[in-house]
């Protein structure tokens, strides 16, 4: 029998061998493609009628798929291909006998093909398959996505076809078909590229340029937006089609070993070349960094467009044992350098700038000063006119310079790095003790050239040998032939005022990655503002590293090189703001704690509402982590207590559980110690909440109950409230619900007249307990409860997430449209947009679209939940999204995927999931496996139905009146 082949790219056809035979009517056209397109996969019947009929399914449903499936057996040459199964239909097709696997598998091989004439061969047999729009004619939103999915594909692997062909030389036979495609959408910069590469390879350097305005036209008309950088790259290449260059050269040597800061390179070499201007570049950057090999290459690149002369002046601004040169002995060089005679040259330094600017107007001079001392120096060497370039390097930043570009260099990638170390040392950049090298390096091109230099001179030392002897004292090895790291910073740290140093020799001291003015103003005794503007006269000098308004970081080397020198030790008020300002953020994410909220020592940043207390632990968590921990190792239990009560809120709303019981086992050791029984309440009850999640439930509840007993001994009924409501939630948590609302309420009436944020939480954690019991109305009211509290206090981040809970009751009890409204409000409340809200709001959003009947919407809405999900590494919240995910693709009858969502939901919740999430995925796995596997679906529906009854759920009454009760 001749073999079977279809095409769907395009008209769709049958052949047999090479004779066509007739596929039928478009409906059996539509069935065939879509049991093509699953190829070798079971469709069930639901499936086929969704996908091939879709919103047109006849009133008789499923019914109808059968006897289609039979004409289309019989239009087959080879009908044993389309086989029924238990389950469904399949059609078993090779790849070979499908015109879509046959493209998706050769532009696979074209892009694995390293021969850029064999790749763009494939590409064309791939593209050769189409013939015309494919699936032509065939109805139905699912045929109708995959037609549109086909043709992005094509598109794309012309245009990677069209790379290739430019590589190869071919572009006047693209130019065409480019204009074409840029014609038809003006903003795909992709194609605009290619259409000016190959008008520009053909000579048509104007037609180009032309190409790229019409492009940043329709791009700023449109979106507001100029284009890329590969589009502007693409621009440069075309516009600096210049003479190479014929003047004076005075670059010094750029060094073999120049490595790594392609983007630097780039960042510099665009500024250079602006037209139409006189660029003024600056570098600045720490002692080391490599400010000036980094400008000489720079100059290097752009030299052919400054064709009357490179000049190159070392102003020696901190250079050991030299006095910075005088500008007028700088402009004597420059004047020089452009051919000016010894006696033209005045001895008023005014007048030499203004010979000096003359001497360049209408020339194209790239000049480079460095190792400037300051601003002032700089100023009378700037050539006036247009095509002229300056770039200069400088330890501080040259803030009074009206600058074209600023480079602050920071140290070189991790890859670079190691590969500078292994070019300077001859060694294998493979040896698994380098990374550790250049870390304690820091990355620093000074003192990865010294280690390497050690390396390349001392053949018995190992890699590891000489990360022995930098872990003992890293500053003094680093030190070979005059040239000294220690040598270098110390030049900077004389030339700083005597209150600049001592504020440095604090600030190395402080744990943690960065710190803000705020800290740093705690640990100098200064007024914010002072020790704002201190600390930005470090940033200008390199000395400290600007990392963002108001904060600071110090580069490991000079840390230690500061932290090294003598007289100081750190201040205790860094720990009374770090246990301040922690503490007000505590409130925002878990209510009042059970006891009160100290006064301030020290002057704290705004906290006042939820959006400034996150955005203070974005920047500040960490630090405060790093502080717990010094705390810890230098024996403080006070301030190990303190700073624990603050920062352990965020840890556990990040869901940092491994470090969350770390720290609560130190703070519950660092109470005692201290006598603080309040605060062991509040760990144990944290740390029991921790084991009942992750561990041992029953060893996580006595934890709890031991801080219930410890509560009562103290006779602190603020204490008792908490250590109630924690019950209630840790019975929330296994399954017990009933209990979870008993010990709730307990706690509300011994609190008394709640605070705001207590009463929040309180009435939030009932809700959750109401929701768990399917008494969805209850629960709602329980959330506008928490919501009104919230409100009251002004907390605008709580007030956002209570909305999306009750977003969810209002979808359980069937009012879309009010979800959908309440979802709205979440925005206008600026709802966090974290991965965990995002993809909870996302996920409600689908289930209040999918009883709209907007099922697109809906998938849609819960993919992306799937994608913020992810990111959180949260089980719970993956589950819940899945459990959404699988109604709405049941409502769509894809009742396999469906099976299959409800199936992993079910997964993420069997172990330490609630039994409420349990039971609702096999309440939803048991609907899907109705059909294909009933007794499988009865199994599910009791295990869910008993589920339900341990939890006095109304859910069970719904399955009781189904007639599904265990037996």
């Amino acid at each position: 029998m001749d073999r079977l082949r279809l095409e769907l790219l395009g008209v769709p056809r049958g052949f047999a061998g090479s004779e066509n035979f007739d596929l039928g009517p478009v409906r059996q056209q539509a069935v065939l493609a879509v049991l093509a397109l699953n190829a070798n996969h079971v469709l069930t019947a639901e499936e086929l009628l969704s996908a091939a009929w879709g919103d047109a399914a006849p009133a008789s449903g499923a019914k109808v798929v059968a006897p289609y499936v039979y004409r289309v057996r019989q239009a087959l040459p080879d009908g044993e291909l389309l086989r029924r199964t238990r389950h469904g239909y399949v059609l078993d097709l090779a790849p070979d006998q499908l015109d879509v696997s046959a493209f998706e598998a050769t532009v696979a091989e074209a892009r694995r093909t390293s021969d850029k004439c064999s790749a763009a061969d494939l590409f064309t047999t791939a593209l050769g398959l189409f013939d015309g729009e494919p699936l032509a004619g065939l109805p139905g939103r699912y045929l109708a996505s995959e037609r549109h999915r086909l043709s992005e594909l094509r598109r794309k692997a012309r245009a990677e076809q069209i790379d290739l062909e430019l590589e190869l030389g071919r572009h006047a036979e693209v130019i065409a078909e480019l204009k074409a495609r840029v014609g038809d959408d003006p903003m795909d910069e992709h194609s605009t590229a290619q259409l000016m590469t190959a008008l520009y390879r053909a000579g048509r350097q104007a037609e180009a340029l032309d190409a790229y305005a019409r492009a940043r036209e329709a791009l700023v008309a449109e979106l507001g937006v100029e284009p890329g950088p590969g589009l502007r790259a693409t621009h440069r290449q075309v516009l600096n089609n210049a003479e190479r260059p014929t003047g004076r050269d005075e670059l010094p040597y750029g060094g073999s070993t120049f490595i790594g800061r392609a983007g630097d390179l780039q960042t510099l070499t665009s500024a250079l070349t602006q037209p139409g201007v006189m660029p003024l570049v600056c570098v600045d950057g720490m002692a080391g960094i490599g400010k000036t090999t980094l400008a000489v290459h720079a100059a290097r690149a752009v030299a052919e467009s400054f064709p009357d002369g490179r000049l190159f002046v070392d102003l020696h601004g901190h250079t050991p044992g030299r006095t910075p040169m005088a500008a007028a002995d700088a402009i004597n060089h420059l004047l020089r350098g452009v051919g000016v005679g010894v006696d033209r040259i005045p001895g008023d330094l005014g007048e030499a700038a203004a010979l000096w600017r003359a001497e360049t107007a209408g020339r194209r001079v790239l000049v480079v000063l460095d190792n400037a001392p300051g601003g002032s120096v700089v100023r009378p060497l700037l050539p006036g006119a247009p095509g002229c370039a300056v770039i200069v390097t400088s330890r501080g930043h040259l803030s009074s310079l009206d600058v074209s570009a600023r480079l602050a260099l920071d140290g070189l990638a991790a890859s670079d790095a190691a590969e500078l170390v292994a070019t300077v040392s001859g060694r294998e950049g493979s040896d698994p003790a380098l990374p550790d090298l250049v870390e304690r390096c820091g990355r620093v091109p000074l003192a990865l050239s010294i280690a390497g230099s050690k390396l390349r001179h001392r053949k018995s030392w190992t890699v590891a040998h000489l990360n022995d002897r930098l872990e003992a004292n890293r500053l003094v090895e680093l030190s070979v032939d005059g040239r000294s790291v220690t040598a270098a910073f110390m030049v900077s740290y004389e030339q700083l005022p005597v209150s600049q140093q001592g504020l440095l020799r604090l600030v190395a001291l402080v744990p943690g990655r960065d710190f803000d003015r705020y800290g740093a103003a705690a640990l100098s005794s200064l007024e914010v503002s002072a020790a704002e503007d201190a600390l930005d006269a470090l940033v200008d000098a390199n000395m400290l590293l600007d990392n963002g308004p108001g904060r600071y970081r110090l580069h490991d080397l000079i840390r230690e090189f500061a932290a090294g020198l003598p007289g100081d030790s750190l201040p205790g008020a860094l720990f009374g703001y770090y246990t301040a300002a922690a503490r007000a953020t505590a409130v925002h994410l878990l209510g009042d704690p059970p006891f009160e909220q100290p006064a301030s020592p020290v002057s704290l940043p705004p906290l006042a509402t939820a959006e400034e207390a996150e955005a203070w632990l974005a920047r500040d968590a960490e630090n405060v982590l790093d502080a717990v921990a010094w705390t810890v190792a230098h024996d403080r239990p006070a301030d190990t207590v303190a700073l624990t009560l603050g920062i352990y809120p965020f840890v556990f709303t990040a869901d940092r559980n491994d470090l969350g019981s770390k720290l609560l086992a130190s703070a519950i050791a660092a109470a005692r110690r201290a006598g603080d029984r309040a605060s062991e309440v509040y760990f144990l009850v944290q740390s029991g909440w921790l084991e009942l999640t992750l561990n041992d439930r029953e060893t996580g509840l006595r934890l709890i109950d031991h801080a219930i007993t410890l509560a009562d001994g103290l006779g602190d009924v603020r204490l008792q409230a908490y250590a109630a409501a924690q019950r209630g939630r840790a019975s929330l948590r296994i399954g017990r619900p009933a209990r979870a609302i008993a010990e709730l309420t307990r706690a509300l009436s011994l609190s008394g007249e709640l605070s705001p944020r207590t009463a929040t939480m309180y009435h939030h954690t009932l809700a959750i307990s109401l929701w768990t019991q399917a008494r969805y109305a209850e629960a709602a009211d329980a959330v506008r409860a928490a919501y009104s509290a919230a409100e009251q206090g002004g907390f605008r981040l709580r007030m956002a997430r209570l909305l999306s809970f009750l977003a969810c009751c209002q979808v359980d009890l069937g009012q879309p449209v009010e979800a959908l409204a309440t979802i709205r409000r979440t925005a206008d409340l600026g709802a966090p947009t974290t991965p965990r809200f995002s993809s909870e709001i996302l996920a409600i959003r689908g289930s209040a679209l999918e009883q709209l009947g907007d099922l697109d919407g809906a998938l849609d809405a819960h993919h992306r939940a799937l994608e913020q999900a992810a990111l959180t590494g949260n089980a719970d919240g993956e589950a819940e999204v899945r459990l959404r995910l699988g109604s709405t693709l049941r409502a769509a009858g894809n009742h396999r995927r469906a099976a299959d969502e409800f199936q992993r939901a079910l997964a993420l919740v069997a172990e330490n999931g609630t039994a409420f999430d349990q039971a609702r995925a096999l309440d939803g796995l048991s609907d899907c496996l109705r059909l294909t596997s009933p007794e499988q679906s009865a199994a599910d529906r009791r295990q869910a139905f008993t589920l339900y009854q341990q939890l006095e759920s109304l859910e069970a009454r719904r399955l009781a009146e189904e007639g599904l009760t265990v037996r």
